[in-house]
């Protein structure tokens, strides 16, 4: 399962308008090469509701065009607000943010994406399965806070409370983005020079040889969603390339849920793992860091975000509710 999309920070090593310059960029492409090219088929918004908003602010012309891709389901929203990191926010913050998702993506006449698509989290907490059960979330996709070698590709995730959810972590090495690596080598050049096909198709079979040797499903993600990243032009070259370079593969442009389905039927013998996600990285590497001192950085705002979260569950929600 081809599976394209993006990842997406507000603001991180950029202010938030900067990177939303960016954002505008980036879908502008993607209504671009979605209305001309039939074959690129699906894109997913990072599992975020806010960039809706953030991208129709600077250019409310394209919102039906937006509109229709995502009633037809070819762009998929949700299921949260914005990714939040899960350690910093209490749980019922966590709760709001996807009813927000939920309400959001309802108002652009379609429901969130059923995955609880958790790809960049600094770790996870025990009852994460639990909220995700509250909100009918089947399938989860996690990556930081779990290592390959304690942590198979697929596993059932149990909260102290008994619910569970199917889970597929991610690659250790660049995660969410591990198929840009090999795009890239072709991206923008002469997709015909053959010693650049040669060197992309030795990129994809180590990339899909990897996802092969650390499962028995027979049902591969192949994730195309590095942050800010334009969407590639021509994803069906891609594809082509890998079953010629592989045979024994069939790739499709495909979507998360479509990837759920199909895996969570061929999975057998599924090892369960209980509580808290959050074992470091084993080596150093792009993606797998858990960054833990996030926690305290910037810490009157922390400490203002916690004074807010309990004025407002405290007091203001218990008193309107009487």
């Amino acid at each position: 399962h081809y599976i394209a999309g993006t990842h997406w920070d507000r603001e991180w090593y950029r202010p938030f308008q900067e990177f939303r310059w960016l954002l505008v960029e980036v879908i502008n492409d993607l209504l671009d090469i979605m209305d001309k090219n039939p074959h690129f088929k699906y894109f997913h918004l990072d599992g975020q509701t806010c960039l809706l908003k953030d991208y129709l602010e600077i250019m409310p012309q394209n919102e039906q065009r937006l509109k229709k891709l995502i009633q037809e389901g070819r762009i998929l929203i949700g299921p949260w607000f914005t990714m939040p990191d899960l350690f910093c926010v209490g749980e019922e913050t966590l709760v709001r943010n996807l009813l927000l998702g939920k309400k959001i993506s309802e108002a652009w006449g379609t429901t969130p994406m059923n995955v609880a698509y958790t790809c960049d989290m600094f770790g996870h907490p025990s009852q994460a399965p639990q909220i995700y059960q509250g909100f009918g979330l089947q399938n989860c996709v996690v990556g930081r806070g779990t290592v390959e070698s304690t942590t198979p590709a697929f596993f059932t995730w149990q909260s102290p409370d008994g619910s569970s959810i199917f889970t597929f972590k991610l690659q250790d090495h660049m995660g969410y983005g591990a198929f840009v690596t090999p795009r890239f080598i072709l991206e923008g050049n002469d997709i015909s020079d053959p010693e650049l096909r040669a060197k992309a198709a030795e990129g994809f079979r180590k990339y899909i040889q990897h996802e092969m040797g650390r499962s028995s499903n027979t049902s591969l993600c192949l994730m195309d969603a590095l942050d800010h990243r334009p969407p590639a032009a021509n994803p069906e070259e891609y594809m082509r390339l890998i079953e010629e370079t592989m045979p024994e593969v069939a790739v499709v442009n495909s979507t998360l849920p479509a990837f759920f389905d199909e895996a969570s039927a061929l999975a057998t013998d599924l090892p369960v793992k209980s509580g808290e996600l959050r074992e470091p990285t084993e080596f150093r590497n792009p993606y797998n860091w858990l960054i833990p001192n996030c926690t305290s950085s910037r810490m009157q705002i922390k400490l203002a975000t916690d004074a807010c979260e309990n004025l407002l569950l405290r007091y203001a929600a218990p008193l309107a509710a009487m």
